[in-house]
């Protein structure tokens, strides 16, 4: 899982000193052995030395992040330490993202939470379902605040941009990425939708998984 964050707008122009520090976090998880695996006599090609932050690959290559976990970090974990600040981030302003990458069957949906939550369990709720139910708190704790909620699902794919929300609105015309005179970069084409409880929410992301 990889967490980026963006703190300031920054000027083209402008150029980062040697001692200002970006403010991008990298985190690796590890996935446990599937049963099909383990019915091949699979066997894990990875360690984890004292410290949480180095995974070593086969015998001596190490790589070191800002944490790594092992395959049996619960999702909380994972999310209360690297999640939940961004969320408190984004009331007082700021952007963020949380990008999971990794190879397919890497674990990438389980971690994002952007499968099928249904009727699953507490402990394997991932981020993006996590974040809705902060995000919601935090708005019940903020009563008489005025704060507007809109969501869109995309999928990048094949290098083509998909409204999962919408899949047919463009009328098979690709969603283009642009760039305001602002400096600010938008997909132009994607709908937004007003959300105004969790389970509005909730909902969209059930229905836009099903799109994928």
């Amino acid at each position: 899982m990889q967490a980026d964050v963006e703190m300031s707008a920054m000027d083209e122009k402008e150029e980062i000193s040697a001692d200002e520090v970006l403010p991008v976090r990298v985190v690796a998880r590890a996935r446990p052995l599937q049963p099909s695996e383990l019915l091949q006599s699979a066997r894990s090609c990875v360690s984890f030395p004292p410290g949480g932050q180095t995974v070593i690959l086969g015998k001596d290559r190490a790589f070191t992040f800002d944490a790594v976990y092992v395959p049996s970090a619960p999702q909380e974990a994972i999310y209360n330490e690297w999640v939940s600040p961004l969320v408190d981030g984004c009331f007082n302003g700021y952007n963020a993202t949380v990008l999971a990458y990794g190879q397919t069957g890497a674990g990438k949906t389980f971690t994002m939470g952007s499968g099928n939550n249904t009727g699953k369990p507490e402990e394997e709720v991932g981020i993006i379902p996590r974040v809705m139910q902060e995000v919601f708190r935090k708005l019940d704790a903020a009563a008489g605040s005025s704060i507007a909620i809109r969501a869109s699902y995309i999928e990048i794919y094949n290098d083509e941009i998909r409204d999962l929300l919408f899949p047919g609105a463009q009328g098979g015309k690709p969603i283009a990425i642009r760039e305001r005179g602002d400096g600010t970069i938008v997909l132009a084409g994607v709908r937004e939708v007003e959300v105004t409880a969790l389970e509005q929410m909730q909902q969209l992301l059930e229905d836009g998984s099903l799109s994928r």
